[in-house]
């Protein structure tokens, strides 16, 4: 479901233990082959989600790493229409 407008990224936090960003980030990078095509370690990448993540204000309503998620996986859903699909390569949509 992580391809539709409407995915659940409430649902992603709760049986992620509070870890969105880190295991959307993860499955997101793994499910697009980026890994392959992206020289980066993959403990480096899981560390990086992990400061980001932990750098959020969980009790700050709106600006938090639920919101954060969320943000990446509707990048990911524009990144995935047609068009833009056809324009980026896989450091662009590494980089988003």
């Amino acid at each position: 479901k992580v391809d539709l407008w409407d995915f659940d990224v409430f649902s992603l936090n709760l049986i992620s233990g509070g870890r969105p960003l880190v295991v959307g980030g993860i499955y997101m990078i793994q499910r697009l082959g980026l890994l392959d095509k992206v020289p980066v370690p993959r403990d480096k990448l899981i560390n990086y989600l992990d400061a980001v993540e932990k750098g959020y204000i969980a009790s700050n309503p709106f600006h938090n790493a639920v919101h954060a998620t969320d943000v990446m996986f509707t990048l990911h859903y524009f990144l995935q229409r047609d068009l833009l699909r056809e324009m980026t390569g896989p450091l662009d949509k590494f980089a988003a």
